[in-house]
């Protein structure tokens, strides 16, 4: 949908990163420019020390972008393509994770689902911080509660229709299956907590528990959607000895 730039930001002499819609996305198309405020709306809901701020948000000779602050490394994607197919030391692949979830869960408690929890969209900086980052599929669900002081506990439902989804909505691997199949009344904060799973177990095994193949296929579609559905995956500790048991039923569950 969009493109990340690294900017330099003269009034305050700073660099950023600066994200704009694909010209030949946004040209005309209501749908994706919606998608693209959705996005920097859902970020500026959020203040957390693990989730990439927002700056500014605005319009330029009619191209719409919005300004964040630049996370100097790489990303989750790329540790596990460098590891090889290996798994990552346990302790720190627990560190990671549970700093991810504990961002999620304030995005949760202040209406935002993420919807395309993965190692790509976790940024790393040059300390091993991880960041949340990419909301471009979120889904703002805060209508429900905020004249509320206390926020709603358990998976909520997400009431706002802000996406068109269909067949294949998320990405392989680490998608649910209510997701996967544009399931919209199914979608709660349920949803990234399978995606949270998917990437622990990637981490601590080496391997992501569903395929990564494209779902362009109708055929490998229906497959993940089964496979997600059954909850068959592997059991980590089949492909790691070191996991214990107690690790690897907070990953399965």
């Amino acid at each position: 949908m969009g493109t990340v730039y690294r900017a330099y930001q003269r009034s305050l002499k700073r660099v950023v990163a600066l994200k704009t819609i694909n010209p030949s996305r946004g040209s005309g198309n209501t749908d994706f420019l919606r998608r693209f405020r959705i996005e920097a709306e859902a970020i500026a809901a959020l203040k957390h020390d693990n989730i990439v701020e927002i700056h500014e948000a605005g319009e330029h000779e009619g191209q719409s972008y919005f300004s964040m602050e630049f996370i100097e490394g790489g990303d989750l994607r790329q540790e596990i393509e460098a590891q090889g197919g290996r798994p990552i030391p346990l302790q720190r692949a627990v560190k990671l994770v549970a700093a991810i979830a504990r961002a999620v869960h304030h995005a949760h408690e202040r209406g935002v689902l993420h919807r395309d929890l993965k190692p790509a969209n976790i940024l790393l900086d040059s300390k091993d911080k991880p960041y949340v980052s990419d909301f471009g599929l979120a889904r703002l669900f805060r209508d429900q509660f905020e004249a509320s002081a206390a926020p709603p506990s358990g998976p909520q439902p997400a009431l706002s229709v802000l996406t068109e989804v269909g067949q294949g909505m998320g990405s392989p691997g680490y998608t649910s299956s209510e997701q996967a199949e544009g399931r919209l009344d199914e979608l709660t904060t349920a949803s990234d907590v399978f995606s949270l799973g998917a990437i622990l177990f990637h981490l601590i095994t080496g391997q992501a528990p569903l395929p990564t193949k494209s779902w362009r296929n109708p055929e490998i579609w229906e497959e993940y959607v089964r496979l997600a559905k059954a909850g068959n995956f592997a059991k980590p500790s089949s492909l790691n000895r070191q996991i214990d048991a107690d690790l690897e039923s907070i990953c399965l569950r």
